[in-house]
C-alpha cells in the first residue's frame, strides 16, 4: 500500500478508476509516435506530442483543476488521450496514404 491515509487512498482510487480509461487512446498516441520516427520524419513524431502536450493536456488540466480540482486533472487526462489519440491516428493514416501514393507513382503502378 502506498499510504495508510485515508485521503491519499482516496485519490488514489479516484485516479485508478478514472485514468484507465484513455489508456488506449493515449497508446494509439505513443503508436503513432514511433511510427514518423521509424520513418525518419522525427518532425511528425515531435508534432504530435506538442499539439497531445500543450494544446490539449495543459490547458484541460488547468480548466478541469480550476472546474472541479484534483479530478479534473484526471478527466483532463482521460479527454487529451482521446483527443491526442485521434487526431495522432488521423495524422499517421495521411502520413502513410501519402507514401503509399508517391511509392504506387514512382513504380508506375
Amino acid at each position: 500500500m502506498v499510504s495508510d491515509d485515508p485521503a491519499v487512498i482516496d485519490i488514489l482510487v479516484q485516479y485508478l478508476r478514472i485514468a484507465p480509461i484513455g489508456y488506449g487512446f493515449w497508446g494509439v498516441t505513443q503508436l503513432s509516435n514511433t511510427t514518423p520516427n521509424a520513418r525518419r520524419r522525427p518532425w511528425h513524431a515531435s508534432s504530435i506530442w506538442l499539439v497531445y502536450i500543450f494544446v490539449l493536456y495543459i490547458p484541460l488540466a488547468l480548466l478541469g483543476s480550476s472546474l472541479i480540482g484534483l479530478t479534473g486533472i484526471f478527466y483532463a487526462g482521460v479527454i487529451a488521450a482521446f483527443g491526442g489519440g485521434t487526431v495522432a491516428f488521423f495524422l499517421l493514416r495521411r502520413m502513410i496514404m501519402k507514401e503509399c501514393d508517391t511509392a504506387c507513382r514512382e513504380s508506375g503502378e
